[in-house]
């Protein structure tokens, strides 16, 4: 029978015939059940009995030692920049090497169950930022066995990106955490399925007043001054050009488009000698994504005057907005 039908069946009965069942089941039971579960519900009754087992199940969740764990995630970085997960060493064994990807989504997830209100908060968000650089990283530069490391460790590069910011840009975020948030989106290694945009529409959104908007200006400012310091062109390159374009974000979301062009321009030339042309294809892509026709065509006609000379589609693109269409 089923306990739902043995339920039903009982209740039918009187306390008394109820008492000389349960003896005469309990007469056909094998001692150590008798002295076990059984005796234990006799002496403390069916609640007591649930609470003692609910207590025994369950075990305390152990306690984060952040310091081992930090350690672990700094040693594990200098290894895969090393690439001792790729090329063969003495440090990381061969069999170990493709299991980097399951120590990443375990750093990721302890990391994040640190609260905003608990200790080491602010050192586990730069330890979350450091993971995604160096996944960013090895999309550019072989550190494993992968071309597309985010995909790797089952993330989508811009879902990891949101994760880390939306910790860093809390209610009343520091200056710091406002110029990390903007390096991390001008990383230049990307995911297969990712270009920088998707990185600048999750920051954007977030830096949701006038008076963040301005200190992520000035942080960007920053940034750049930081970028020239750098060792590798490409890098220097690359984050200037994710300056560029977010300064132009920023400027456009201020009402200042026209400071946002002038500023994107002298950030681009930075980078030295340039392709006058593909800065202007950028230029006119941003602004034409957020319908500054006037802008655009201005911007255009400037760019004309100075012997650049525009790709089809911006000629094309040009005589669309000057007909009105």
């Amino acid at each position: 029978m089923r306990v739902s039908e043995i339920r039903e069946r009982l209740k039918a009965f009187p306390q008394k015939d109820m008492i000389e069942l349960f003896i005469a089941a309990y007469k056909h039971l094998p001692k150590d059940r008798k002295e076990g579960v059984i005796d234990d519900l006799i002496l403390h009754g069916v609640r007591q009995l649930h609470d003692k087992t609910t207590k025994q199940k369950s075990k305390a969740a152990p306690q984060m030692n952040f310091s081992a764990l930090a350690a672990e995630i700094k040693t594990f970085l200098d290894n895969a920049y090393a690439q001792n997960y790729l090329a063969p060493n003495r440090k990381i064994q061969k069999a170990e090497r493709p299991k980097w990807r399951f120590h990443v989504m375990r750093y990721i997830k302890e990391l994040r169950s640190i609260k905003a209100d608990t200790p080491h908060f602010d050192e586990a968000n730069e330890l979350l930022a450091q993971l995604f650089e160096m996944t960013a990283y090895a999309c550019n530069y072989y550190l494993f066995r992968t071309e597309d490391a985010f995909a790797s460790i089952r993330m989508q590069q811009d879902d990891f990106y949101e994760q880390v910011v939306s910790r860093l840009l809390t209610a009343e975020p520091s200056d710091a955490a406002i110029k990390r948030a903007l390096q991390l989106a001008t990383v230049s290694g990307m995911s297969r399925e990712t270009i920088s945009e998707d990185l600048y529409a999750k920051l954007l959104p977030r830096l949701d007043t006038i008076a963040l908007k301005r200190r992520a200006v000035e942080q960007l400012q920053s940034l750049c001054k930081d970028a020239a310091k750098l060792q590798d062109k490409y890098e220097i390159n690359s984050r200037l050009q994710g300056c560029a374009k977010l300064m132009l974000h920023l400027k456009i979301a201020l009402g200042e488009t026209e400071d946002g062009v002038s500023a994107c321009y002298q950030i681009f030339n930075r980078q030295g000698k340039q392709n006058p042309e593909t800065v202007l294809y950028i230029i006119l892509g941003i602004l034409d994504a957020y319908g500054q026709k006037e802008i655009w065509i201005r911007t255009y006609e400037k760019a004309l005057e100075n012997n650049v000379r525009p790709r089809n589609y911006l000629r094309n693109r040009y005589d669309e907005l000057k007909s009105g269409k």
